[in-house]
């Protein structure tokens, strides 16, 4: 990859394999030697149509990296955590930058994804809804507006929101999942949902 980069350096795969360059860095646990690849890209590539794609990756080399750490007592580590703010703030840069960019509808889940994972809750419901609002046509915008109803859930769990508040919120939350995604995997489930918080905290009204 290397030998790519340097014997061709405007060959079109040359950006992919610096950024590959890059991955081993993080994988080994060098992120300022990978960092130094990602700021060389930023600026060689920045008028290039590519660099949207690029940006993603590099994200993903440290959202991966937080899942290979060893997890204690099935805590997450320091590391992990800040392989996961790396990760997003890269994902939040990029759709910053790059609004319209071909993977613009992942990388706001994934942002989801990274601030569920951090604890940072509200944030998570944000980037969760701008996901199945914004992108309703993402095949994985239903599966965004349900992982607001687990946030609620682990929500209520940490103490953070009241059990009656939490559920009603959850209860908005799969209404709107089944309005918009009628068909996805989890609707009948979530019918079934709507139905048992009818009975327990509506006296059987639907």
């Amino acid at each position: 990859m290397q030998y790519v980069f340097d014997k061709h350096p405007d060959h079109e795969e040359a950006l992919n394999a610096r950024v590959r360059i890059g991955h081993i860095h993080i994988r080994r646990g060098e992120d300022g030697q990978a960092e130094s690849i990602y700021h060389d890209i930023l600026s060689k590539y920045a008028q290039d149509p590519r660099l949207p794609q690029a940006i993603f990756l590099m994200a993903e080399g440290y959202w991966e990296k937080s899942f290979k750490e060893p997890r204690p007592d099935r805590q997450m580590t320091e590391t992990a955590k800040q392989s996961l703010q790396k990760a997003l703030a890269k994902w939040e840069g990029m759709i910053t930058q790059f609004p319209d960019a071909p993977r613009a509808a992942q990388a706001h889940n994934l942002i989801g994804d990274c601030c569920y994972r951090l604890g940072q809750y509200e944030k998570a419901i944000e980037y969760y809804q701008k996901t199945a609002d914004n992108f309703p046509d993402y095949e994985n915008a239903w599966h965004a507006q349900s992982r607001i109803a687990k946030v609620y859930k682990f929500m209520m769990m940490d103490g953070i929101m009241p059990e009656r508040e939490a559920e009603a919120a959850m209860k908005v939350v799969y209404e709107k999942l089944i309005a918009n995604f009628p068909y996805c995997p989890i609707a009948g489930s979530a019918r079934k949902w709507i139905a048992r918080y009818a009975v327990e905290n509506e006296g059987g009204q639907k």
